[in-house]
């Protein structure tokens, strides 16, 4: 800031000189807290994670030998402590990666492409599941611009959340298509659906619900996570219900490059 030749001006010009650089200072020293916090906690959890092995491998050995009914009601104790230890370090490491959620990087792609990517995804995923996976695709050729880490971390999400709650053996409808301006992502599960709570909360960090779509595996960091990728991506994440069928529908909408002129 250029100088004054009145003394006290000069003296307020120092001030803030001094206070945007002890500013500054103080920001590097957070953003370099930050950073090893998030590299002590991503350590922890994988370092847990050879522990709990040994020690579940041993009590599923244990299972294994003549035991009498005490013993064997000890061992089911190690079991799922141990695998609610395990599960306790997932969540952990999840919660660690939402941190993560600031950082976008968006490339221009075709929306074809992007849609073939997310059809990939889709399948592979549900192929581990007694699920039927019925497509409707109708993508016309838009572009958009994209960061697919992220959009890969939110497919993977919702269809994980959906994958849960889905009955055995049911459909599971894979909507995807391209309007004049976006490009609608539409999961549609057969589950118990979303309660009122649910539609309302269901997209805050560790909102777990209520009993009619809780599991014990989840802790409340899938939806949200979605959430803040479509906003990195000034896109939309809905939550529904089916007006004539039981089941839940989750609704991405990834907006088009306005200067598109296809």
């Amino acid at each position: 800031m250029p100088y004054s030749k009145v003394s006290e001006f000069n003296l307020v010009i120092n001030g803030l000189e001094e206070m945007k650089v002890a500013l500054s200072n103080a920001l590097a020293s957070k953003w370099r807290i930050e950073e090893q916090r998030k590299e002590q906690v991503a350590a922890l959890t994988h370092d847990l994670k050879t522990p709990i092995a040994i020690v579940q491998g041993n009590a599923q050995l244990l299972k294994e030998t003549k035991m009498t009914l005490e013993q064997q009601m000890y061992v089911a104790y190690i079991l799922k402590n141990s695998q609610r230890i395990a599960d306790y370090a997932q969540a952990l490491m999840v919660t660690n990666t939402t941190a993560d959620l600031t950082k976008v990087e968006l490339i221009e792609m075709q929306s074809r492409a992007v849609a073939d990517k997310i059809i990939e995804i889709a399948t592979e995923i549900v192929a581990t599941s007694s699920l039927k996976l019925h497509q409707k695709i109708a993508v016309e050729q838009r572009s958009l611009f994209i960061d697919m880490k992220l959009l890969e971390r939110a497919v993977q999400n919702v269809l994980a959340n959906a994958l849960t709650y889905a009955p055995g053996d049911s459909v599971l409808e894979f909507q995807l298509k391209t309007t004049p301006d976006q490009l609608d992502l539409r999961i549609v599960d057969q589950g118990p659906g979303f309660s009122a709570a649910d539609l309302v909360h269901g997209k805050e960090r560790f909102y777990r619900g209520d009993k009619s779509r809780h599991s014990p595996k989840n802790y409340g960091l899938g939806l949200f996570m979605v959430a803040q990728i479509m906003k990195l991506h000034k896109g939309e994440l809905i939550l529904e219900n089916q007006k004539n069928h039981h089941g839940a529908q989750v609704i991405l909408k990834f907006p088009l490059s306005i200067a598109d002129d296809n």
